[in-house]
């Protein structure tokens, strides 16, 4: 397949940042604020030769060659990542822990959340691309787990 075959609507996943990312992208950058996050938006292209990933940043010129708004984007990029459970929240300590021992990472669940005092979690795809997608603490993590995972506009 040629690359822009892959730029489509159902090739888009979400990327959660820190606000603060916006500094440095250009202004053609749709993204979608969420507190002190941002929700920006990447193409997910398949390596040829490796199972790996690239990814290609949506731009304003993209999405309008789609028909669609900011909120039409972050609704199917929602839900993309819904269709190919790739969202993971896992506790720091658990990711900690697998980097240094091998052992397997505690997935977060809204009621393990609810039960965790002060946790750090690391919010993620199932692959772990582009590493953490961001680091938080208790009150930032209930609201992805509801948000990112639940999230209809």
């Amino acid at each position: 397949m040629r690359i822009d075959e892959y730029i489509v609507p159902e090739n888009v996943i979400p990327i959660i940042r820190n606000k603060q990312v916006l500094e440095g992208m250009p202004e053609n950058t749709p993204f979608v604020k969420k507190e002190d996050l941002v929700v920006l938006f990447r193409i997910e292209i398949p390596s040829v030769t490796e199972d790996q990933i690239s990814l290609i940043q949506v731009t304003d010129e993209i999405m309008e060659s789609w028909g669609m708004s900011v909120q039409d984007i972050y609704e199917k990029s929602l839900k993309n990542m819904q269709e190919r459970d790739y969202i993971k929240i896992y506790t720091m300590d658990s990711v900690i822990s697998s980097m240094m021992f091998g052992t397997e990472e505690q997935e977060v669940s809204e009621n393990v959340l609810e039960q965790i005092e002060n946790p750090f979690l690391v919010v993620t795809s199932k692959n772990h691309i582009n590493g953490a997608a961001h680091v938080c603490g208790s009150r930032c993590g209930k609201w992805q787990s509801g948000n990112i995972r639940n999230d209809r506009g």
